[in-house]
């Protein structure tokens, strides 16, 4: 099973004051009072952007690309701008026709690298890039060739996203050795920048995923790795990288291996509510349900 969401919208760059409004109000409070916002001033740069971003933190891509073209038009030399409006392009083009998903693509290619033009140093645009080309078929464009020149790009600026960025295209070319490796160095990294005692290295909740992942996977310090991923489900919204399901799946996985079966038949029926047809995650319900 893959592990990821479609391609680009890992670091999504959501307006951190719309995240604030969005979970304290509902959905339709929000959307109207951006409306009106924009009824009196159609060209209210942040309302703008806020709309689009309330509009993509629900998974409604087709308004939130609406949002994000009038703020292209408005400002093109907008870095921000042209990453989320390349961003939203390319999660359309996973529902679309061949036709209209080429078509997607090549504005959302056009968007990206309008961006990285405007800021070469964007951590969340390298990675949007590096999902784009990991993720899409050789057909509309895919190659990890391109994903692994993004990570080298990416790990100049950063190397704990640098590594993290080599062990995911790993993982999508079913490297497993590489997907180690690179994951290994990643938690080599976060240690040594003493990442373990501070947040300063979370820069979206993916990395929290990541790191939980990490730890599990050198079985440094369960409990921590836990804590990581409960961080994840807790912070989680559809811009981000990780199913739930998997993460639920794999919060059990650790739960059980500390001993705490009851945790981790709950994490598994959280698992299967949200995808009932995850082999893996009913097979090992029914061997706890034996213990």
């Amino acid at each position: 099973m893959k592990y990821l969401f479609f391609y680009c919208f890992l670091f999504f760059g959501l307006n951190p004051l719309f995240g604030q409004v969005s979970k304290k109000n509902n959905f339709k409070s929000s959307e109207s009072y951006y409306l009106n916002l924009l009824k009196n001033s159609p060209n209210d740069l942040g309302a703008l952007e806020s709309l689009g971003d309330l509009y993509s933190s629900f998974g409604l891509w087709n308004q939130a690309l609406d949002s994000y073209k009038n703020l292209v038009l408005l400002e093109d030399n907008n870095s921000k701008y042209q990453f989320k409006y390349g961003g939203v392009l390319a999660i359309l083009a996973k529902n679309g026709s061949k036709l209209k998903s080429l078509s997607f693509l090549k504005q959302a290619k056009r968007a990206f690298d309008k961006a990285e033009y405007l800021n070469p140093n964007s951590i969340e645009l390298y990675w949007a890039q590096i999902e784009l080309y990991s993720q899409l078929p050789i057909f509309l464009g895919g190659d990890f060739e391109k994903a692994w020149q993004y990570s080298n790009k990416l790990e100049k600026l950063s190397k704990l996203n640098g590594f993290f960025a080599k062990a995911y295209i790993s993982k999508e070319k079913d490297d497993n050795e590489n997907f180690i490796f690179f994951t290994r160095k990643a938690i080599e990294e976060w240690v040594e920048n003493d990442c373990i005692n501070s947040n300063k290295c979370i820069i979206n909740n993916n990395i929290n995923y990541q790191i939980g992942v990490g730890i599990d996977l050198i079985g440094s310090d369960l409990e921590k790795a836990l804590l990581y991923l409960k961080r994840y489900v807790q912070d989680y919204s559809p811009v981000d990288r990780y199913l739930l399901n998997v993460v639920y799946f794999e919060i059990s996985q650790i739960e059980f291996r500390l001993g705490d079966i009851n945790s981790a038949l709950k994490s598994l029926e959280h698992s299967l509510m949200l995808d009932p047809e995850f082999e893996k995650a009913k097979e090992k319900k029914k061997q706890l349900l034996k213990l």
